[in-house]
């Protein structure tokens, strides 16, 4: 999934019609760039591509795929802070053209770069403090490429979990690109879900080799919000479970009012109708679940701007009434 998001901690966004339109865009032809998601069909290739159904709940399959290209857009106009040279050739032409307007009219909009680095980051450090670290699992994966771009991963199995348009389309578009970016993690497993039934998603990670005995970073990039807080609740609980001690979650969340702003300003009926959830309290909440060491920082804080952030922040403690996006680190210390 890997979502599209942006939000600023001192500007109600008023501009999220340009920013959300998921209208149908043409397909480059030629060039370096992929054609549109549509028609793309799973492509074997290095990496295992499990196409086991799911009942899929998700009514907006399509425009997932095309948010998830946006990010990779996102994150190739700041390639000085995101080192991901797949994201053009993952996002396409077209989008690239889309995106680089939205980037010059919104001060907010490194967000999305913001979270990437900032993730990246924490595993780089992850990795280097703990080598027997090998296992990774990428929930709403979308178009994220670490397994490709980070030197650290390279003996680590990773299992990305999304809906089938998502991966058919990376599928395709990274089989093509094989020989000029091969894969540096260990393996890749591809498992299609919506995450509507834990019980399936927990099955398919096993049955593809995951060991909840090993160590495991979880990764929910773009991804919590767009279920209800019950879900997100139930589906922490259930990473908790099955993360051994020395797992690594890393997320991002937003605040209530930004869920509030959402609502109250944005014309855009996808946007209003999938942004579910917030995590007012992320330390609270996560410690709670059993989680240790929680670390939480508001993207634009130090250790969480890059260069990129140019607005003000305001401290949490000081304004509540102000929209953040939260990233979140947070370990497990012993079995629940």
């Amino acid at each position: 999934m890997c979502r599209y998001w942006y939000s600023s901690t001192v500007v109600l966004v008023s501009s999220f019609s340009l920013l959300y339109p998921f209208t149908a865009l043409s397909s480059p032809q030629s060039g370096r760039f992929p054609a549109s998601s549509k028609g793309f069909k799973p492509t074997s290739s290095s990496e295992h591509s499990t196409a086991s159904k799911t009942n899929m709940a998700c009514p907006i399959e399509e425009d997932v795929a095309l948010s998830s290209r946006r990010c990779a857009g996102a994150r190739y106009l700041f390639e000085d802070v995101v080192r991901d040279p797949l994201a053009p050739i993952l996002a396409g032409e077209e989008i690239i053209a889309s995106e680089r307007i939205n980037k010059a009219k919104n001060a907010v909009y490194p967000v999305v770069a913001i979270r990437t680095r900032w993730i990246d980051d924490k595993i780089e450090e992850a990795f280097s403090l703990d080598p027997t670290l090998t296992q990774v699992v990428l929930c709403g994966a979308g178009m994220d490429a670490r397994g490709y771009r980070l030197e650290k991963m390279k003996k680590c199995q990773i299992y990305e979990l999304d809906v089938k348009p998502v991966l058919d389309y990376k599928t395709s578009v990274l089989a093509g690109v094989a020989d000029r970016f091969p894969l540096l993690a260990r393996s890749v497993h591809r498992l299609i879900s919506d995450f509507a039934d834990d019980v399936h998603w927990v099955r398919q990670l096993k049955e593809a080799g995951f060991d909840p005995e090993k160590k495991t970073v979880w990764i929910l990039e773009g991804f919590l919000y767009y279920f209800p807080e019950p879900r997100v609740q139930t589906m922490l609980g259930v990473i908790r479970a099955l993360s051994s001690p020395g797992s690594l979650l890393l997320a991002d969340h937003v605040n209530d009012f930004t869920l509030a702003s959402l609502r109250a300003q944005a014309g855009d009926k996808w946007l209003t109708s999938t942004f579910s959830s917030t995590m007012e309290e992320p330390e609270t909440t996560l410690s709670t679940l059993g989680f240790d060491e929680v670390e939480v920082v508001t993207v634009g804080e130090n250790g969480a701007h890059y260069g990129l952030w140019a607005l003000p922040v305001i401290p949490r403690a000081e304004k509540k009434d102000v929209m953040r996006t939260y990233l979140i680190r947070a370990t497990v210390g012993s079995k629940s």
